[in-house]
């Protein structure tokens, strides 16, 4: 590679080559072009790494020692954010195929969801945790039992937090329909976080809660949440 001295003259051509050699460039690589001086001007930036490019026909400014680089491509923030919408977008669509698989009643299909190993869940119903798939089928199992007829089932307020391989998925959910005899139709928090596993969105944790008035230790069931369809 040869380095071109542009625009540099008398003393000015002994500086430049003068740093060049004690900067350890060969003096086969060094060689000066013209008599150009434009560079001197006084409205030039005067910083003995910034040179004009002879090629492009106007003066195009670049550094590191004459060798110009393209300054690297920079997103703009819809562009970052557009990125990351596909996988709000698929976390999306598992809520809501969720939502089928818990009105339908069936075991299997609600445990597909689910990751085989690890699972964790808080739930309404006890005990104060879930721990591994076989307890939480029963847990299912014992849940549709308590039901007489269809149930309802609403997201509202879905707020999705997404990366490569962990995401987390928060809303408010109503469930609805007769259980153990008595209507219900209430609003409960919910919380499912998602992992990636073997190319498949699984819920690796799942909570539902109400609040409690701690003057009465009650649930509070009949709270909306601000999303909620009236």
């Amino acid at each position: 590679m040869t380095i071109a001295i542009l625009g540099a003259t008398g003393q000015l051509v002994r500086r430049v080559v003068d740093s060049l050699l004690k900067a350890g460039t060969p003096p086969s690589s060094i060689r000066a072009l013209g008599r150009d001086t434009t560079c001197l001007r006084a409205d030039r930036p005067r910083s003995p790494n910034i040179h004009p490019h002879p090629a492009s026909g106007r003066d195009r400014w670049t550094t590191n020692n004459l060798v110009s680089s393209p300054e690297p491509e920079r997103k703009t923030m819809s562009e970052t954010t557009t990125s990351a919408r596909p996988l709000e977008k698929q976390i999306q669509e598992r809520m809501l195929a969720w939502r089928d698989a818990f009105v339908s009643r069936d075991v299997d299909a609600i445990m597909s969801f689910y990751a085989p190993e690890g699972f964790t869940a808080f739930d309404l119903m006890p005990p104060f945790e879930f721990s591994g798939g076989p307890m939480w089928r029963r847990n299912w199992e014992t849940f549709y039992t308590s039901f007489d007829g269809p149930i309802g089932l609403e997201i509202a307020d879905l707020i999705i937090h997404a990366s490569a391989e962990l995401a987390i998925a928060r809303c408010a959910v109503r469930m609805s329909g007769t259980m153990f005899g008595n209507p219900i139709d209430a609003w409960t928090r919910t919380t499912n976080c998602f992992a990636l596993i073997e190319g498949q969105w699984l819920m690796i944790h799942d909570h539902v809660s109400w609040p409690i008035d701690f003057a009465t230790g009650k649930a509070l069931m009949d709270l909306t949440p601000v999303g909620a369809q009236s």
